[in-house]
């Protein structure tokens, strides 16, 4: 699998993965970590893309959405390489007429197809510049995470128990996955309750995942925690130590895990779920009407005619996406999905700062 843009060096894909035993070394990892969290939507290999070109833990973004916030690109500054998936049309569909007029449905209003239009995936680069490269308005800072006892409580419907009694290495609380249930040390300060409970979440939903993988929650847990502002301090680099035991097959699917998992773990303790880079790509590209039947149909045509046997297994992914994506827009209203389509008009569809798009999260666990 190859990438290209015009007029740019092509990447190999498949040199890219074999990067995963120089970041999983004892003086990157932490550094790897720490651009997941900056850029925490973003695919997995857009991380090792960036770690590739430049180490810099920095939010990074296209030209158009710094101007959008006030900021331009530095003199010199370094354009940097990210894969962007473009969803194309490879064959026009045909639209049922009579007397030149398209036939439709009466209950959608979608004309009927005589044949439907084919679609692929292509995947492009896309230039972007780290933070440190542009100058102007400051951003604003990331919201502080607030209700969070709330927020896991209405997530996982548990509540955590008040215990006095200590917990095995130093630890502040745990959840016990043969009862399951959250118990919190009557002990732990105020200051410490948000990180406490935060590593007590990431543990619950690896274990609603049947993930046993203990380098995979401790790289979680970092850039979740990190990510809302909590001390990560007790995490370092030599606690990775042993993932230099395992392939490099098996170590692309844990930076896919660590990326997917900590995005999720992210979104759903976000006051409002938002968008990710490939699903804000899908959205300007695929959100042609504000109306959900029209929107179905599109996804519908879309997800059955992309060819997924790609060898690098991306249109997987990209599909699953596609699905995922097909589901939340359901749970929009008609006010939210007409919200979105504005600011797809407009082009104002930004990975950052993301898009929320405003389904019920609780709804949507459920079916997942």
């Amino acid at each position: 699998m190859v990438c290209h843009r015009i007029g740019e060096t092509m990447i190999d894909i498949k040199e890219l993965k074999s990067n995963v035993h120089t970041i999983i070394q004892k003086e990157n990892i932490l550094t790897f970590l720490d651009i997941i969290t900056a850029n925490p939507s973003l695919s997995y290999l857009n991380h090792l893309l960036l770690f590739a070109q430049d180490k810099r833990a920095e939010v990074v973004c296209g030209r158009g959405a710094w101007e959008a916030m006030g900021r331009t690109i530095k003199e010199g500054a370094t354009m940097l390489h990210i894969i962007y998936p473009a969803i194309v049309i490879t064959e026009e569909g045909v639209p049922y007429k009579e007397n030149d007029k398209f036939i439709r449905d009466e209950e959608t209003d979608i004309p009927f197809m005589i044949k439907q239009s084919k679609f692929d995936i292509r995947y492009l680069i896309m230039g972007v510049y780290a933070y440190s490269d542009t100058e102007g308005k400051e951003i604003e800072e990331r919201p502080a995470l607030e209700h969070i006892l709330d927020r896991i409580a209405t997530i996982t419907e548990l509540t955590p128990e008040i215990l006095d009694k200590p917990f095995p290495l130093f630890e502040l609380g745990e959840y016990d996955a043969e009862t399951k249930r959250f118990f919190l040390s009557k002990s732990c300060p105020s200051e410490k309750e948000n990180e406490t409970l935060l590593s007590i979440f990431v543990d619950y939903m690896m274990d609603e995942h049947k993930n046993t993988d203990k380098e995979l929650k401790l790289g979680i847990k970092y850039v979740v925690l990190k990510y809302f502002g909590c001390d990560i301090k007790k995490i370092n680099g030599a606690l990775f130590g042993l993932l230099r035991k395992r392939t490099e097959e098996e170590l692309v699917l844990f930076f896919r895990e660590l990326q997917y998992f900590s995005w999720k773990a992210i979104n759903e303790l976000q006051e409002i779920p938002t968008l990710n880079f490939d699903e804000t790509a899908f959205v300007n590209e695929l959100l042609y009407s504000d109306r959900k039947d029209d929107l179905y149909c599109l996804f519908d045509n879309v997800i059955a005619s992309i060819d997924y046997a790609d060898p690098e297994g991306l249109n997987d992914d990209i599909k699953e996406e596609l699905v995922n994506l097909r589901h939340k827009i359901s749970l929009l209203d008609a006010d939210n999905i007409q919200e979105m389509y504005i600011k797809k008009q407009r082009n104002q569809i930004f990975t950052y700062p993301a898009t929320p798009i405003r389904y019920d999260l609780n709804t949507y666990l459920k079916r997942k």
